[in-house]
């Protein structure tokens, strides 16, 4: 209480010596400006002491609104401290105190912005509740489908409202009134434009109908505006619920009018845009397809529109019809292709054809399109054509003797030539029979005149060349023999051929016999005296045609037989017994030919062998023979050695002998080595080939490699000391490969980890053998190369000397002070940049230098 006190006379101090300064001349328009603006406080304060009070009236609001506008832009500095100093004044009051026995003095502004703020607000809160009404109204019209009264109740909201008020409204909100405002111009504007259109009656002249089609479209065009506009706020979601698609076009009273009026001006103008035409084509058939469906449009809607309904509704009708026809008849050809590939498609093509002649007006006619009017002639001239092939088949009839049969052959020639012509011509049908329904009676036709024709080939054929038609003519009688007794009595000159194969069978089998004994097979030789009697008494019986039929030839050689008989004995015995001489020496390239006369000679009949003079000679070759080794596990190797490691498959050069003889690689032998490349003992496996067998495995040694022929890589002359042992990464290289560590060698480091000399000894391994060296130097390594850690940039001054301690690691290992490196220090007790000398010792060399500032 005592502060407020104190404060409130502070206050009123200030004020009186403001009061006592001198006062500073003003304009009459700054004067106005500041006495409108306490007018303005005065105003305010009158209708509500306390913004807490304020209740909106436009007097109160324009006062608030007033003030404002004075305070941005019409008043200076110097007036604004003076309407503080007004407002401090204006809202300074007594109030009751603590101990409701005294008062206090309260003032609730020094600030006439915070003032002004203050009601500002107080007036947006009060005007936020008075809109909230109009809000609610446009969300009520946006909430259901939209209807003149929906958009009435919240329009008139709004309308009805102040200006502050409607200031106050979302501006959401007063654009959703303004587009429905809009929307229903649109709707109103379609309105009347559907309302002058004039409906076409039965008495209509063309300026009657030329009119009607202007208000149609003049309609459409103003309820296409409509319709982009309501499209265009659908898209929002705001309107979903207020522009359903249900009730589109509910907002019209004469949207029933303008329904009926467009199925009219469409199926109209469907006729209108089909023109004058010539033939029924694919361009005619779209416009009449769009006319048929403005017709069925107009039959499907609410009006139930006959096609008569229209202003020409009969000359639609007419083109309609002929439409309706002209398609049925297309419809029908088009089962067909160009000419007709089958039966299916001619019937349908006989069809399509019965009804052009017999359906179609001649108005019709001329509208077929000229390619399916070809189609259809060629389908009749296709089913003429095969009418006439079918009665050629018929009338080929049969031949019952030699002098019908010319007769016949020229029928069925005549026939089957017109079939061949008509195939040729159609080669586009898939199944003639399917057409020529009579096709089985040329077909056997066909067979009867080629076993006929057959028969009398034969019966035409010389004596001697009877016995080569003995497979044609049993392949005939078979065929006789398959078929039905009333196609057996077709074949009149079945009899003769019967007779020509009895005979033709002896003669044959006498045949066959001869060429048996000639070629040696079914068991006959030409050693088999008593087969050669039985086939001269067997021709001996033959009948004179059978003897004719079995020829001169045949004859010649059964004589020629005979008389070769006794020389083909003794021919049989010199062959053998010249193999035998053309045994030679016996040794294991004799065995062949030894065999090959021993299995001649057994070949022989007793008769042909008892010619054989030399017979002693292959006996004594064969026991020669059975003397002889043939095992290669018998025969002698030469000796294969050791060899040295060369980093390659080692294939040493020997020798193979056998029976004293040496035997030739590759044919007499053959040689697989193993385990040939690296050191140890390798394998040669000799295999026996030809006359040779089994098999022989000899070995020879590889020995290692000397290290004294690798030299040693990557081994540099000196190395830093790290408190570790020191190995450097080398490579050791043979003949220009590198080898490998613990496979081709070993590596032992010798004293690599304190200063001084150091070497390196590589031991072969595996395929290497003896030792290699190498050596190198470590050196003091540098502490340039150190990491310092703990030194901060900056210490404060004791007035002694400042001694940072720091840690000092390289390569990563903490080096330890005096023994690895010294310390030491300069300009380290005054202000100003000191600096520390690290410096190595011992195994560590170099100095490095850092700095720090003392302050």
């Amino acid at each position: 209480m005592m502060r407020l006190k104190k404060w409130i006379a502070l206050w009123s101090a200030l004020l009186m010596m403001i009061s006592i300064l001198p006062v500073m001349p003003v304009s009459a328009e700054e004067v106005s400006a500041l006495e409108q603006a306490k007018l303005c406080i005065d105003t305010i304060l009158t209708a509500a002491p306390a913004p807490e009070d304020y209740t909106f009236s436009e007097e109160l609001a324009d006062e608030v609104d007033k003030l404002g506008k004075l305070l941005q832009t019409g008043l200076s500095t110097s007036e604004i401290d003076t309407l503080d100093a007004y407002v401090a004044t204006k809202t300074t009051s007594e109030v009751p105190g603590e101990d409701e026995t005294t008062t206090e003095t309260v003032t609730r502004y020094q600030s006439v912005q915070k003032f002004y703020q203050d009601y500002a607000d107080a007036q947006n809160a009060a005007l936020e509740e008075l809109a909230a009404p109009i809000h609610t109204a446009v969300d009520a019209m946006l909430a259901r489908p939209l209807t003149r009264e929906n958009y009435k109740t919240a329009s008139e909201s709004y309308a009805n409202a102040s200006a502050h008020i409607k200031a106050a409204v979302d501006a959401d909100d007063v654009n959703a009134l303004n587009q429905i405002r809009e929307l229903l111009e649109l709707v109103d504007s379609a309105d009347r434009a559907f309302l002058r259109i004039e409906m076409l009656k039965a008495d209509a002249s063309a300026g009657d109908y030329n009119l009607f089609l202007e208000d149609v479209q003049s309609a459409k065009t103003a309820y296409g505006l409509y319709e982009s506009k309501f499209a265009e706020l659908r898209r929002y979601t705001k309107y979903a619920d207020c522009l359903i698609k249900a009730m589109k076009n509910s907002l019209f009273e004469n949207y029933e009018k303008y329904e009926k009026a467009n199925i009219i001006a469409d199926v109209e103008q469907a006729y209108d845009d089909l023109g004058v035409y010539d033939v029924l084509d694919n361009t005619v058939k779209e416009k009449l397809d769009v006319l048929q469906d403005a017709v069925d449009a107009g039959a499907a809607s609410n009006f139930s529109l006959s096609v008569y309904d229209y202003y020409r509704g009969e000359a639609i009708q007419y083109v309609l019809t002929q439409y309706r026809n002209i398609e049925t008849f297309e419809e029908m050809i088009a089962l067909t292709s160009e000419t007709p590939k089958n039966k299916t498609e001619l019937t349908a093509a006989l069809r399509a054809y019965r009804y052009y002649n017999q359906e179609l007006t001649a108005d019709e006619q001329d509208l077929v399109a000229p390619e399916l009017v070809k189609k259809m002639n060629n389908a009749v001239l296709l089913n003429t054509n095969c009418e006439e092939v079918k009665k050629q088949i018929t009338d080929i009839g049969t031949a019952a003797s030699d002098d019908e049969f010319e007769d016949f052959t020229k029928r069925y020639e005549q026939a089957y030539k017109s079939y061949r012509l008509f195939v040729n011509s159609y080669s586009g049908i898939c199944d003639i029979s399917d057409l020529i329904s009579n096709l089985s009676t040329l077909d056997e036709a066909t067979d009867r005149l080629e076993m006929l024709k057959s028969i009398r080939q034969i019966e035409e054929t010389e004596d001697a060349l009877m016995c080569s038609k003995k497979l044609q003519i049993e392949s005939l009688l078979n065929a006789y023999a398959s078929l039905d007794e009333d196609k057996q009595a077709a074949i009149y000159n079945i009899d003769s051929l019967r007779e020509i194969n009895a005979d033709v069978q002896v003669a044959s089998a006498l045949r066959i016999q001869v060429d048996t004994l000639r070629s040696g097979e079914g068991g006959y030789s030409l050693l088999d005296e008593d087969t050669v009697k039985k086939l001269r008494a067997d021709y001996e019986q033959m009948t004179d045609r059978q003897k004719r039929y079995f020829g001169s030839s045949y004859l010649n050689q059964l004589e020629a037989i005979e008389r070769q008989l006794d020389a083909e004995n003794m021919n049989a015995a010199l062959r053998v017994s010249s193999l035998i001489n053309q045994i030679g020496t016996v040794n294991a390239k004799a065995k062949d030919r030894i065999e090959s006369a021993r299995k001649a000679y057994d070949a022989l009949s007793e008769a042909q062998k008892a010619y054989v003079a030399n017979l002693t000679t292959l006996e004594t070759a064969e026991t020669s023979l059975s003397k002889l080794e043939f095992s290669i596990a018998k025969a002698t190797v030469s000796s294969l050695g050791s060899y040295r490691y060369s980093g390659t498959a080692l294939t040493p050069s020997f020798t193979v002998s056998l029976n004293g003889v040496k035997l030739v690689q590759d044919l007499d032998y053959s040689v697989t080595y193993l385990s040939n490349k690296n050191v140890g003992t390798a394998k040669v496996v000799i295999c026996g080939k030809g006359v040779y067998t089994n098999s022989l495995t000899k070995t020879f040694t590889i020995r290692p490699e000397t290290m004294a022929s690798a030299v040693i890589t990557g081994c540099k002359a000196k190395y830093s000391y790290t408190g570790k042992q020191v190995k450097p990464l080398i490579q050791v290289v043979w003949n220009g490969k590198i080898l490998r560590n613990n496979t081709d060698y070993t590596l032992l480091y010798k004293n690599n980890k304190k200063r001084g000399s150091a070497g390196i000894v590589v031991t072969g391994k595996g395929n290497y053998s003896g030792t290699l060296t190498a050596s190198f130097t470590i050196v003091r390594a540098s502490v340039k190369k150190a990491s310092v850690t703990g030194l901060k940039a900056v210490y404060a001054r004791t007035g002694k000397a400042v001694k940072p301690k720091v840690t000092v690691k390289l390569g990563g290992k903490k080096l330890k002070k005096k023994r690895d490196y010294i310390l030491s220090y300069r300009k380290n007790k005054k202000k100003g940049t000191a600096l520390l000398y690290v410096k190595g010792v011992g195994n560590y060399s170099g100095t490095k230098k850092m700095k720090f500032k003392i302050r």
